[in-house]
């Protein structure tokens, strides 16, 4: 099996589930992506062997941005194509990103299966595309079975990365968990400081985890050390499993991975979705455990300190709101989403056989 894409925590870590699950049952498994992305720091500490292509995402605007994705494109397809060739793989599963497009249309062109994962309730355009080259797609919301050729759409939820920590040291008090994704969120980060001295006063016992990105760093653990708050800063966090583990409220961005892990879970969090993303999919994630009352929302235009302050005390004052937050949020998990996908892989593969 190749796995390929990311570029982003959102589309790696579902692919890297995948390979995790496809490993456990002995199968063999590459992972293709871009030199410039996520996936070049956190696949090589991982079991799997990484490949890298140079195809990396629109760089700047004008012709300049369009000719640098000009001499990219063909050769990631070239290198693709004869990836595929040394290394024969019986599927090719792409998880979205940079990588992702050279290798489903180069498995396309060899005749080699592929599957493709959507990871949010709106597909994006790449994948709705690249979905007329795919055998199947799996997806993780109901919702976005209407974007694709019909019959080709399989719902399998988002899967998971292996999460859990047995490393995990209880603490006294109240955790709140902030992040804005595996780059960070410059926003969320100054929002959630600007609150921090009304929450030192309206929380007992506060600490913070927040995962920050590399640029806003340091400015996030002055501003916490000048309202006197109790906080781990890190740009990036390596043992999210702990993280979640430790954490009585999530504070952070509502990308489709995300959600995953708030729900297999049981996290209860209060969603500010991305306003950026394509199609507005980040609000339409966070909408869809609104409505079942496993999160709250601030949309990013009206956050702020102030409210943010308001809505963190408001839970952290009330465990029973939170318990059923984390119920609900446990009814929308998948937690064998990994597995459905190799499952839908495998069958792929039979298909592709029988018809060769």
């Amino acid at each position: 099996m190749i796995v390929a894409g990311g570029g982003t925590g959102g589309h790696l870590f579902p692919g890297l589930a995948v390979a995790q699950a496809a490993d456990a049952a002995g199968d063999t498994v590459w992972f293709v992506g871009s030199r410039y992305g996520i996936e070049a720091r956190v696949i090589p500490s991982t079991p799997f062997n990484f490949i890298a292509l140079p195809m990396r995402g629109l760089r700047g605007h004008g012709w300049r941005g369009v000719l640098d994705v000009a001499w990219r494109l063909p050769v990631s397809l070239l290198r693709a194509w004869r990836v595929l060739g040394q290394f024969r793989p019986e599927v090719v599963v792409g998880v979205g990103g940079y990588a992702s497009a050279p290798m489903v249309l180069a498995a396309w062109l060899r005749r080699i299966p592929r599957v493709l994962l959507e990871q949010n309730a709106h597909p994006g355009l790449t994948n709705r595309r690249l979905a007329r080259l795919a055998n199947r797609v799996c997806i993780a919301f109901a919702d976005a079975v209407t974007f694709f050729p019909a019959g080709r759409a399989t719902l399998t939820g988002n899967p998971v990365r292996t999460l859990r920590s047995s490393e995990v040291t209880p603490r006294v008090g109240f955790t709140l968990f902030i992040f804005g994704g595996s780059q960070g969120a410059h926003h969320l980060n100054l929002a959630m400081t600007d609150a921090a001295a009304a929450l030192s006063q309206r929380v007992p016992q506060l600490h913070v985890v927040h995962q920050t990105g590399t640029a806003d760093l340091e400015l996030v653990r002055a501003r916490y050390a000048e309202a006197g708050v109790e906080a781990d800063v890190s740009a990036f966090i390596d043992d999210m499993g702990a993280a979640y583990e430790r954490a009585d409220l999530v504070v952070c961005r509502s990308g489709a991975t995300t959600v995953a892990e708030l729900t297999t879970l049981g996290k209860p969090a209060i969603l500010i979705p991305y306003p950026f993303a394509a199609d507005d999919e980040q609000r339409a994630n966070a909408e869809v455990l609104v409505r079942r009352g496993a999160a709250e929302m601030i949309l990013d235009r009206d956050l702020t300190g102030a409210l943010v302050a308001e809505r963190v005390s408001a839970l952290a004052a009330d465990p029973a709101r939170r318990q059923a937050m984390a119920s609900a949020a446990r009814q929308l998990a998948v937690p064998d989403a990994a597995e459905r996908v190799l499952a839908v892989c495998r069958e792929v593969i039979a298909q592709e056989a029988r018809h060769a």
